[in-house]
């Protein structure tokens, strides 16, 4: 009976194979095929025709496909059979192997079919697949005599090298195509795989290729770091500074390093390496050593900014400035500045890719957790093509957070629950709405920890790190006071609450722009399912002994709970309407599978909760999204970084920023050189047209809290606000539109006179128009006599036409008239307030210009 279970397995494998590599062969001939209509037989008058489309080749090709795929799975099914059956060398392990390999490949198949630029990683798979087979067919003597585990690690171990070794060649030689680029790495891992099945004791050969994997991967993260001095030896002539800190961290390293061998019996071995190694690809992915310059004049404002704030003016972040997603987007840049020195520049942008240094640790973590084997979860970090969306790395930085607390619940040490009120508030800062999200979780995470599994507190541990905790926070409000003083440390704290609670100002309308069954599911069902899968978990871990369930289910629940909690945002803004489904999703995808694995799958079989994960969320993602997929896993995009690092020398060694001469002439350098003509370098300007870029640009104090000032400054109490900190500092300039009007004028269709009506009050009061520069129309204080007017391209005049708005809600009537006594006399005796239809009019006369006075008008009627 087992003889023919264990027939069927190796059928069943033996099939499923040989579709495989029929589909990987279609792929490479079928890619290319276009449909371009080259002649016609007669005249046809389509669309097609017209367009050039060759629609009878186009439905000829599928029928094609379907029957070469058909054909080509019998004939490798006879060659797989003679290969595998035939040698006698279908083991277990290298019939998981090649499943997991097959596995692999379909996605990355599928989403280069769908445009989605993931060849390389097919091409890498394929070739991996196809040169193993000749491996095995080549050395099948040679392979009988070692263990199936040990061969499976001799063909990792040289795929691995022969992987960086290509990197290396690419580099020194400039290889930017794939097929240049195959053909070093495949003859080198046929010759490393052969070379490795001489060993009579393959733990040599193991240890050998363990010891030349380290040395690559350091080699290639050393090429990095000698670029990092290249450039600072270059533009400062100084290396003292990064040489110290580089000293520094080496011996930190080394001091774990010891630590993880000496106290906790960790074999270095099997973390180092596979840290290397993908330290090393997914540096070579992400850093890139120039930075190119973008348009963008709105979202780069928050890090940009920021940089000046702390290194131009002296200013802390959080007590002096505020930035959306917090220190989040400032402290690659803090360090970059810190390292090479300050000068204004966009360069700190190269060292952006270290926000995803930590997730991709995390990832790493769980995915070692989750299989107990450390190829298996390399291979998903490498390959799975939805990472991005998978691994959603703005909330799940949380993960960080459940890893202190399931420390704490186990150890209730003092120092362990003082750390997790440290990870709190670190998240906090780190970025507000994922430190947000962590701390209503454990609202609902804490409930169903302690009914699944009883925690017996501490609560002198509690106590002592509660005190230690507050005691600490304490400290640093009493040293902010001392610097800046109480009343300023409340005013800047009361901003960034308004900021953060005024859902009613940031919210749309709408969800979407059409009711659609994906809309609802998305909104009712997957928070329904959620629920439902941590009452199911809930129940069945009270009475369970299985570890690693537990392990499962416990990070399940968490990932589901985070889901709901940061659910909301989804509501609010960031929806359907704005094609931000994959905020929506968040960790609902992660934390369902691994729901699923612990109840289907096996600690023992790494291979099926592989297969389980990556599968399951491959269709899952799909299944859920609606909106476009972009692929972002570190190997999907690296033959596109090739070009970038393989020409290192014909680069500017000056600046790591390749700027947009373009941009800067039409945009920015006018502008500076009329404020550094006409005002003193102490002064500043007023943006009223939400490019708050232009602070970086010209380098000028932002008269403001916020780093994106007039986005951020919702509602009277941040307008007023703002006002009072423009009255307090020389503001003779403001930065009134853009022109012609465009996106930063009206945000969401709210034209910015009216979302900021007061500060609109304010310039109208004191200041008067003047020209336009760079496509900005500027404003000036009506006292104010400008030295040099040579780059202004026009004088500009109030316009006559009035600016018309139509608020359809009476309640903003209601709210105006009661806290602004001013417009009554513009209305008499209303009646019937609460029916009112209100349209707000700026009406700017003549007369305006000569009485100097700002007129709102209101016009009404009965709703």
């Amino acid at each position: 009976m087992n003889l023919v279970k264990a027939g069927e397995k190796d059928n069943i494998f033996l099939y499923f194979t040989a579709f495989v590599l029929a589909s990987t062969i279609s792929f490479f001939i079928f890619r290319d095929t276009n449909f371009i209509l080259h002649s016609l037989k007669e005249i046809s008058f389509s669309k097609a025709t017209l367009e050039k489309t060759d629609i009878h080749f186009r439905a000829n090709l599928a029928y094609l496909v379907i029957l070469f795929i058909s054909l080509s799975t019998l004939i490798n099914s006879f060659i797989l059979r003679y290969i595998f059956v035939g040698q006698k060398l279908l083991t277990p392990h290298i019939r998981s192997f090649f499943i997991v390999l097959s596995a692999m490949i379909f996605p990355s198949i599928y989403l280069d079919v769908v445009r989605h630029e993931t060849s390389f990683t097919t091409y890498l798979l394929s070739f991996g697949f196809i040169s193993t087979l000749l491996v095995l067919l080549a050395q099948r003597n040679k392979i009988r005599e070692h263990s199936s585990s040990n061969t499976i690690s001799v063909l990792l171990f040289s795929f691995a090298i022969s992987v960086l070794l290509s990197f290396i060649a690419g580099l020194y030689y400039e290889t930017t195509t794939i097929n240049k680029y195959i053909l070093v790495q495949l003859p080198l891992f046929i010759i490393l795989s052969i070379t490795g099945f001489q060993f009579s004791n393959i733990k040599k050969c193991l240890s050998l290729y363990s010891g030349i994997i380290t040395i690559i991967s350091l080699f290639m993260l050393v090429f990095f770091i000698l670029n990092d001095f290249r450039y600072f030896r270059t533009v400062s002539g100084s290396l003292h500074l990064l040489t110290t800190v580089s000293i520094t961290v080496s011996i930190i390293i080394r001091g774990l390093s010891y630590y993880l061998t000496r106290f906790l019996h960790l074999n270095t071995q099997k973390i180092t390496v596979p840290f290397l190694l993908l330290s090393a690809v997914f540096l070579w992915n992400t850093t890139f050593p120039y930075y190119v310059q973008s348009k963008d004049v709105f979202e780069l404002a928050n890090p940009a900014n920021a940089m000046m704030n702390v290194f131009n003016f002296g200013k802390i972040p959080l007590v002096d400035f505020f930035t959306s997603h917090m220190l989040s987007e400032q402290w690659y840049g803090l360090l970059y500045f810190f390292l090479h020195g300050y000068d204004g520049s966009m360069d700190f942008m190269s060292y952006s890719f270290l926000n995803d240094i930590p997730v991709v640790l995390l990832v790493w973590y769980l995915l070692q957790k989750i299989f107990s084997n450390t190829v298996y979860a390399l291979a998903f970090i490498l390959f799975f093509p939805l990472s991005g969306l998978l691994f959603f790395k703005h909330i799940f930085i949380c993960l960080a957070g459940f890893i202190i607390l399931d420390k704490a619940l186990n150890n209730r040490s003092t120092f362990q629950i003082f750390l997790f009120f440290t990870a709190i508030a670190f998240l906090i800062v780190w970025r507000l709405d994922t430190g947000i999200a962590f701390l209503y979780s454990l609202v609902l995470y804490l409930p169903f920890r302690l009914y699944t599994s009883p925690v017996k507190f501490n609560y002198r541990s509690i106590a002592n790190a509660s005190f230690g905790f507050l005691l600490l926070c304490c400290i640093l409000v009493v040293f902010a006071v001392m610097l800046r003083g109480p009343e300023y440390l409340m005013n800047h704290f009361l901003s960034a609450l308004h900021y953060v609670t005024r859902q009613q100002e940031h919210g749309l309308h709408l969800l979407a722009w059409s009711d659609t069954h994906h809309l609802y599911f998305l909104y009712i069902g997957l928070p329904l399912v959620a629920l439902g899968s941590a009452l199911f978990m809930a129940i069945q871990l009270k009475n369970t002994t299985d570890k690693s369930r537990f392990f499962l289910w416990q990070y399940s629940a968490f990932f589901l709970f985070t889901f709901l909690t940061n659910f909301q945002r989804s509501t609010v803004r960031h929806s359907f309407l704005m094609e931000m489904d994959n905020l929506l999703m968040s960790t609902f995808v992660l934390g369902m599978m691994l729901f699923i694995i612990g109840k289907f799958s096996d600690v023992n079989k790494p291979n099926r909760s592989f297969l389980l994960l990556y599968t399951g969320s491959f269709i899952s993602i799909f299944s859920i999204k609606y909106h476009g997929i972009s692929a972002e896993a570190p190997l999907n995009n690296l033959y596109k970084s090739f070009s970038d690092k393989t020409n290192l020398y014909s680069q500017n060694n000056k600046t790591r920023t390749i700027a947009d001469t373009t941009f800067m002439a039409t945009s920015v350098d006018s502008i500076r050189r009329f404020l550094d003509t006409n005002i003193s370098t102490s002064s500043t300007f007023l943006d009223f047209s939400n490019t708050p870029l232009l602070y970086y640009y010209t380098q000028r104090e932002i008269p403001g809290y916020f780093c994106q000032s007039l986005q951020n400054t919702v509602g009277d109490f941040s307008q007023l606000q703002h006002i009072s900190k423009v009255k307090s500092m020389d503001v003779p300039i403001v930065i009134y539109s853009n022109s012609p009007p465009g996106w930063g004028d009206k945000i969401d269709d709210i034209p910015n006179m009216m979302r900021y009506y007061l500060i609109n009050e304010f310039i109208y009061q004191n200041y008067r128009p003047y020209g336009v520069i760079n496509q900005k129309e500027f404003w000036i204080k009506k006292d104010f006599a400008v030295k040099d007017s040579s780059m202004v391209s026009g004088i500009k005049e109030i316009s006559n036409t009035a600016l018309h708005y139509r608020y359809s809600s009476s309640r903003n009537a209601e709210y105006l008239l009661k806290t602004r006594p001013d417009f009554l006399e513009f209305f008499g005796n209303l009646k019937s307030k609460d029916t009112l239809s209100i349209e707000l009019i700026f009406d700017l006369t003549s007369e305006f210009q000569e009485n100097q006075k700002v007129f709102l008008l209101f016009s009404y009627q009965q709703a």
